[in-house]
């Protein structure tokens, strides 16, 4: 166990020690640090919209289910980065049925993902089904 004097002589020098940071106003730091993450983030929303239509036109025109042809995309976000995309769709069906059909389907839609972006890979998709009627929770 470290005796007291110790630690506080440690922690005086690094309370004593400048860093990067120290003199920068927190309101700059903040400022930047969203800069920062809009420019990362820059591809993410035409990519999910892409992904969206093309979603949206499998489902209505490749898929012979009447079921999965009702569904509308409402959204599709990076979860939590575009390697992994949430899809949320609204159904007037019950959403367990529309969850098991949309995985009986998975690899059509991820195909259909696939040839509308350009990426390397192509990105895993979640579903969110839920009733129309119902909100975000």
């Amino acid at each position: 166990m470290r005796s007291p004097k110790r630690l506080n002589a440690q922690l005086r020098d690094i309370c004593a020690s400048l860093r990067e940071d120290d003199l920068l106003e927190p309101k700059e730091t903040k400022r930047r640090d969203a800069q920062r993450d809009r420019r990362r983030d820059w591809g993410h929303r035409p990519l999910c919209r892409q992904v969206q239509r093309a979603l949206q036109l499998a489902l209505s025109g490749e898929c012979g289910d009447a079921m999965l042809q009702a569904l509308t995309v409402r959204s599709v976000e990076p979860a939590p980065d575009v390697k992994r995309l949430q899809v949320t769709v609204l159904t007037a069906d019950d959403p367990a049925d529309v969850g098991r059909r949309l995985a009986a389907v998975e690899g059509l839609l991820r195909s259909a993902a696939a040839a509308a972006i350009t990426r390397k890979r192509a990105p895993v998709l979640r579903y969110v089904v839920l009733a129309e009627g119902g909100g975000d929770g």
